[in-house]
């Protein structure tokens, strides 16, 4: 239990550093609001942006989940040469594949984006397929920072990759600053471009410190085999997952205008959660899921992902509550300035709301993905994924005809709670039983604290601070912060009344 407490006080560091990354992400996101809104060109952005990411995602991410196994089964054997060829030999192969698929998609731009957004009109798919033609080289960068970033992550090195991340945001407010008067909408993506290569070559040279590279390349040797039978279940998997943003897409191209956009934009603000705060407790947590599994430790493994659960449970629940109690004002201090009106705030605090709620659960599957792959056991991953995004399509059709917009975010939530609690049974089931009885006991609480945070703030709102919901941006922060504070002190005081031991370390300076 002290290993996972460790881990996750790592997982919680990581989030403290990704939370003030993210006021970068958020003054990117403010900054394209500003100059373009809710509009054609931002649909066609998002568009652009949004399927290379999506397409290649599915590749990168699967790799990236079985470097971490494989290369922490070479150094746990001692054959540190063969985990060096194996990585060269990964590297080589996922730049063939990259170069490949940029040049595909360079020539085949339009085609994709009328597969994937066939509702958008003449001039905004014309938008969409010049971005994109600029965007799609930046998929080679990427493929080679998530080989780096399996690498570091191995052996311990979280922070380097996560701060590096900024730079691909420093990079989109810079150009659009500074060119998007000249080139327009443009200006983004030459900016994203420009900072994901200079990323690439620090995380380079940042990742020579503890692997050095080599010319090398052999088809047949038996560890690249089993990766590619390892990651073909996992692109399957990941890949039918992603078709779950895809299906959003393509269902909202024929709603009203600007659809697309404020489906991104509530995503967008809604993954601070999940990609701020929890997917650190992931990062740092699956290296540790493979070591254990490679020793075949299962009971050791379980404890720490059943903890790691209810962690997740403890920090996600106040957030998703506190964040549909101040949806309108997050919203508003995050975009609305310039084309970003009261109309499209509304618009975005409802759908934001909502994605609050599927985070958590979105969250939980991948965590619990990470136990199967630790095993090399990712064809139970690829299955649960395709019950998944089934059922998303189906409720993105029928929901949308009578909800819009938000229609399609219900669909994600319910698809992804299905998923997720599957996929805990087979865990049960398979490996190793759970310990469900805590797990229940902490939900429980921590839902019934939330409760008494969002009464508290309701209270507040109404006897002090209401007067500074239309006020300035200044009073907006003010109402935010005080809100925020109150919150955090009520739900400490609650988890401390109800007894709920597993945040006791966190303020213990004796646990290890």
């Amino acid at each position: 239990m002290g290993k996972a407490r460790w881990l996750v006080k790592q997982g919680i560091f990581l989030s403290i550093i990704s939370a003030l990354l993210s006021l970068l992400s958020f003054a990117k996101e403010a900054v394209f609001a500003n100059f373009f809104g809710v509009s054609d060109v931002a649909d066609a952005y998002t568009v652009a942006i949004q399927i290379p990411e999506i397409l290649f995602a599915i590749v990168w991410e699967s790799i990236h989940a079985v470097i971490i196994p494989l290369y922490t089964e070479k150094l746990r054997t001692g054959k540190k040469d063969d985990g060096k060829k194996f990585i060269s030999n990964i590297l080589f192969v996922v730049c063939a594949i990259s170069l490949f698929s940029v040049l595909l998609g360079e020539t085949a731009s339009s085609v994709i984006v009328h597969l994937f957004s066939p509702g958008l009109s003449a001039d905004t798919h014309t938008l969409a397929v010049s971005l994109m033609r600029w965007i799609f080289p930046m998929l080679f960068f990427e493929g080679i920072i998530r080989v780096c970033t399996g690498i570091l992550n191995v052996h311990n090195q979280f922070l380097i990759p996560k701060l590096l991340t900024a730079i691909r945001n420093i990079g989109v407010i810079v150009f659009l600053i500074l060119f998007s008067n000249k080139f327009g909408v443009h200006a983004a993506a030459f900016g994203i471009l420009s900072g994901i290569l200079i990323e690439c070559i620090l995380i380079v040279i940042s990742t020579s410190k503890r692997e050095r590279f080599m010319p090398y390349l052999n088809l047949k040797d038996p560890t690249l085999k089993k990766a590619g039978k390892m990651v073909l279940p996992l692109i399957v998997g990941i890949g039918v997952s992603e078709i779950n943003q895809i299906a959003d897409k393509i269902v909202a191209s024929f709603l009203d205008s600007g659809s697309i956009a404020s489906l991104n934009y509530a995503s967008k603000l809604s993954s601070i959660i999940q990609v701020v705060l929890l997917s650190n407790i992931i990062t740092v947590l699956y290296p540790t899921f493979a070591s254990l599994a490679s020793e075949n430790k299962k009971e050791e493994l379980i404890e720490t992902y059943t903890e790691a659960i209810d962690l997740c449970i403890i920090i996600c629940a106040p957030l998703v509550f506190g964040g549909f109690f101040l949806r309108e004002s997050i919203v508003s201090l995050a975009f609305a300035r310039g084309a970003f009106d009261n109309t499209a705030v509304a618009e975005v605090a409802v759908l934001f709301s909502f994605y609050l709620f599927a985070s958590l659960f979105s969250t939980l599957t991948i965590i619990s993905g990470k136990i199967f792959t630790s095993f090399y056991d990712t064809k139970t991953t690829a299955i649960n994924s395709a019950i998944g995004v089934v059922i998303n399509i189906i409720l993105n059709i029928t929901l949308s005809r009578f909800m819009g917009a938000l229609g399609l975010v219900v669909a994600t939530l319910v698809s992804s709670a299905v998923m997720c609690i599957r996929l805990y049974i087979l865990i049960n089931k398979r490996i190793y039983r759970c310990q469900t009885k805590q797990v229940l006991s902490v939900a429980v609480k921590c839902l019934a604290g939330s409760l008494l945070m969002y009464l508290s703030l309701f209270a507040i709102r109404a006897l002090f601070l209401g007067r500074l919901l239309n006020g300035s941006m200044l009073n907006q922060a003010v109402y935010c912060a005080v809100c925020v504070t109150v919150g955090i002190v009520v739900y400490l005081l609650c988890i401390k009344l109800f007894k709920i031991k597993e945040i006791d370390f966190l303020f213990n300076k004796s646990a290890n």
